[in-house]
């Protein structure tokens, strides 16, 4: 049984097109198009693998704690506790070091999620970007922190995403029209849709979003991926 998620309730506008605060239509635009989600309800919580044991959270949930670790390519000890601030600027070879074994998960990290406060409330982070060689399109992406990836590939922390294009320079101009089209991240891929696209669902403006249970792919329908 699917758990639909409204993430425009626990929307933190982490919008980072500029170096100033958000404004007024950058807040406008990703509350407008702010994702559903559909996650399959476990049957027994928090350990019942065959549904999601995680949801999408605020990132705080696993900085300042005296159990994660940071650690790099020649930090054997590692930092306690690291902070944002720690984080900013670190490459691929550096990663936070959970309690628990990631190669045999157990309930550990289900339980500590709960824990830690994971999905209180359900939070997506939205991100208003522009590039240089594109002047004339937008992109609204929606990106999800999930505390544990629980599939084929275990490892701690997980970060999924979904993008809106529009064909506009700002916010204001995209406040005007519809996207253009939608991308779903989907691992080290992804798949696309247009905005009237047939196999994009929606609710007025809010893409439905189904993720993987346990690796949270994002996709434009329930069904058994292979």
């Amino acid at each position: 049984n699917p758990a639909r998620l409204l993430l425009a309730l626990g929307l933190l506008l982490a919008l980072a097109a500029s170096a100033g605060a958000a404004t007024t239509d950058e807040q406008r635009l990703a509350e407008r198009f702010a994702p559903l989600l559909e996650v399959k309800e476990q049957q027994d919580p928090p350990c019942d693998t065959s549904g999601e044991q995680y949801i999408p959270s605020a990132v705080e949930i696993v900085l300042g704690r005296r159990n994660i670790v940071l650690r790099g390519p020649a930090d054997d000890a590692g930092s306690p506790a690291p902070t944002a601030a720690d984080l900013f600027g670190k490459g691929a070879e550096w990663s936070l070091d959970y309690p628990g074994n990631p190669f045999d998960p157990g309930c550990t990290y289900a339980r500590d999620a709960i824990a830690l406060g994971q999905g209180d409330p359900a939070v997506a982070y939205a991100h208003i970007v522009t590039q240089p060689d594109a002047p004339r399109q937008l992109a609204l992406q929606y990106w999800f922190f999930y505390y544990f990836n629980q599939f084929n590939d275990l490892h701690e922390g997980d970060w999924e995403m979904i993008q809106l294009v529009f064909d506009a320079s700002t916010a204001a101009e995209a406040l005007d029209q519809e996207p253009v089209w939608v991308g779903y991240s989907q691992h080290d891929g992804g798949e696309r849709a247009s905005w009237d696209d047939d196999k994009l669902e929606r609710e007025g403006t809010h893409p439905v979003v189904y993720p993987a249970a346990g690796s949270h792919a994002n996709y434009f329908s329930s069904e058994l991926w292979l």
